[in-house]
């Protein structure tokens, strides 16, 4: 992460550890076994339900002056900020007021973990909504003897990948001290530094995607030189000499973070985001992998936890994200089994509905709470601003409410929220269904809550969907004035409900043909070698019409029949090359399909594509036709 201001140490601020069970699954170092000698050495695949501890460290807060750059963020350690989901890492950034700041996001590291010294360095990434004012994702390692006290810029930095605002370019940077160990004068070079003006990792897709759509960006390193890469091809490089060996021959460990930059920031350009248009920006890592050289030219990894990965990562079913170049493509005539796969799917039933929050003021309809009236403001799926004229004598005199919600009987979801009132008071939190008319029954959360005036109580509570739950499901916020409240029942309220989120991971269980290592067989008697018998694929389907009304949120869609197929899967996605999936389906049928959902309103160009659920190759993406 280039830092043109006064570099604060990683490690000056508290480091908290969350300490939590995840499951991890391990590569198979041979499916991504890269070429020129490179040997798998060392991955994290984000496979799991949490943050590996054993490997990375949160960093909190936000350091001196921005850690030394003049950021407005708040980094923190909560699954809010920073989570493991869907196989990927999430680092987000949101608009929050959270310890003196502006914005929340998250920062880790792995410093004292996992540090390496030499070899190729490769994380798949894609920063959702990335091209705002501010927004400044960074994937970048830093010398493993800051645990010896070793200061920036002497530890040496290595900035592998960053990106600022809506550029269409990331940079690649190396930090040091000119002097050696001695007197401070800090040198960089890189994008945008002495001698690379020009040398930026320039987007070829960065009308459609850009820093928002996946890529893989890596980092080439030995005692010699540094070479940095974007998709494979190398934009900037840089030797290492005597003016800087003696921070970038020793080890380094790895950082990831999403920062935003404020009026301050030269990375920036001393553009900060805008509060008034900022939208929640997600920084995902599908993986980070360290290959070396195998003919033994690199050192091997020098680490406290070694681990070999030996299993290979499945990509989630919600994204097709750009294999990689270096993995190898098994013969359509090697034998094949059917397995089951299991997929995780990221879902967030508020973000999901085409529903806004609705209010209920009993002053509209009779007085039996008091009379309350109130008017609203910025009311969406998100959350809502309600102005009460008094708050009554009766909790439900004013309510606030978003529903009915699509489900998934039997899973838990994270129930957050952020509330704040402009008077100390109660509030009741309810997730309910509608079973007897009056949103009572059955009811599967029912808190009361205090808010301190002026101070964001931020909600958080798992809520656990029974198997055989059939009710609509809603949640509701009673915000009259109830038994044991402190607030006047004539007083008015200004209360505010935001970044309002329902969530879960849930699983989807598919079917896929992959190799089948079977060993040969020779007969005793004719000596002759015998080959497995090789099962046979299901053939390629072809999608013959795919048609959607505009404004509307349904694609209706008819594909060639397969033989011996059981169900289908269906993807949507706003380019034709499918680099972001923004929709899926598994159908069991192939005449009138459709597919629902709330981004396709305002899409002016979708793509759809099927392949059968036992089918490795997908149809020729076909392009909806938009009816009036």
């Amino acid at each position: 992460m280039r830092h043109t201001f006064r570099k604060i140490l990683a490690g000056t601020l508290a480091v908290a550890m969350v300490v939590q069970v995840g499951v991890f699954s391990k590569h198979e170092t041979s499916d991504v076994q890269a070429v020129d000698n490179w040997k798998l050495v060392w991955s994290d695949e984000f496979n799991g339900t949490s943050l590996d501890t054993s490997v990375w460290s949160y960093e909190i807060g936000n350091g001196n002056w921005g850690w030394g750059n003049g950021e407005v963020q708040y980094y923190t350690n909560r699954t809010d900020n920073v989570r493991v989901s869907g196989g990927n890492l999430q680092i987000i950034a949101k608009k929050e007021n959270y310890g003196g700041q502006e914005y929340t996001s998250g920062r880790i590291i792995s410093k004292g973990k996992k540090y390496f010294k030499y070899g190729k360095m490769e994380a798949k990434i894609k920063v959702e909504n990335g091209n705002q004012d501010g927004v400044w994702p960074a994937y970048w390692m830093m010398g493993e003897n800051m645990n010896e006290g070793v200061g920036w810029p002497y530890c040496g930095e290595i900035d592998i990948m960053e990106h600022a605002n809506s550029n269409n370019y990331i940079g690649g940077c190396l930090h040091w001290n000119t002097k050696g160990m001695g007197e401070y004068s800090p040198g960089s070079y890189g994008s945008g530094f002495q001698g690379a003006e020009k040398s930026f990792g320039y987007y070829t897709d960065n009308a459609n995607n850009g820093i928002n759509g996946w890529h893989v960006y890596g980092l080439i390193w030995d005692e010699n030189h540094m070479e940095w890469q974007m998709d494979g091809k190398t934009f900037l490089t840089q030797a290492i000499t005597d003016n800087n060996a003696y921070c970038f021959q020793k080890e380094q460990f790895f950082l990831f973070n999403l920062a935003i930059g404020g009026p301050g920031s030269g990375f920036t350009n001393n553009i900060t985001a805008n509060p008034n248009t900022f939208k929640t920006t997600t920084m995902y890592v599908d993986y980070l992998r360290v290959y070396q050289k195998s003919n033994g030219a690199d050192q091997e990894e020098t680490t406290k936890t070694p681990t070999i990965p030996t299993t290979t990562k499945k990509q989630p079913t919600t994204q097709t994200p750009t294999i990689p170049t270096t993995t190898k493509k098994q013969p359509t005539t090697q034998p094949v089994e059917t397995v089951t796969k299991v997929s995780n799917v990221y879902t967030d039933l508020v973000a999901d509905t085409d529903r806004v929050f609705e209010t209920y003021f009993d002053g509209l309809y009779g007085n039996w709470g008091g009379g309350v009236t109130g008017s609203v403001t910025n009311a969406t799926n998100k959350g809502i601003t309600i102005a009460l004229n008094k708050t009554g004598n009766n909790r439900w005199a004013a309510q606030t409410y978003i529903g009915p919600l699509t489900y998934y009987p039997g899973y838990t979801y994270k129930y957050n929220a952020t509330i704040t009132s402009d008077k100390d008071r109660t509030i009741v939190v309810k997730v309910v269904g509608n079973d007897d008319g009056m949103h009572d029954s059955p009811k599967l959360k029912d808190e009361t809550i205090t808010v301190k005036a002026g101070k964001p109580y931020r909600l958080s509570i798992d809520v656990t969907i029974p198997d055989d739950y059939k009710s609509e499901l809603y949640l509701y916020y009673g915000l009259g004035k109830g038994d044991g409240d402190t607030i006047g029942s004539e007083q008015q309220n200004i209360i505010t409900i935001s970044d309002v989120s329902f969530l879960t991971t849930r699983q989807v269980i598919e079917s896929e043909t992959v190799p089948q290592t079977i060993p040969q067989t020779t007969n005793k008697t004719t000596g002759k070698v015998t080959n497995p018998q090789t099962t046979k694929l299901l053939s390629t389907t072809v999608v013959k019409k795919a048609t959607k009304k505009k404004k509307s949120k349904k694609i209706s869609l008819r594909f060639n029949r397969v033989q011996g197929a059981k169900k289908y899967q269906v993807q949507v996605a706003k380019n034709k090359k499918f680099t972001k999936v923004i929709a899926i389906k598994v159908v069991n049928k192939y005449k009138k399909v459709t597919i629902s959902k709330k981004v396709f309103k305002k899409s002016k160009r979708l793509y759809v594509r099927v392949r059968a659920v036992g089918c490795n190759k997908w149809s020729k993406a076909k392009k909806v036709k938009i009816t009036v």
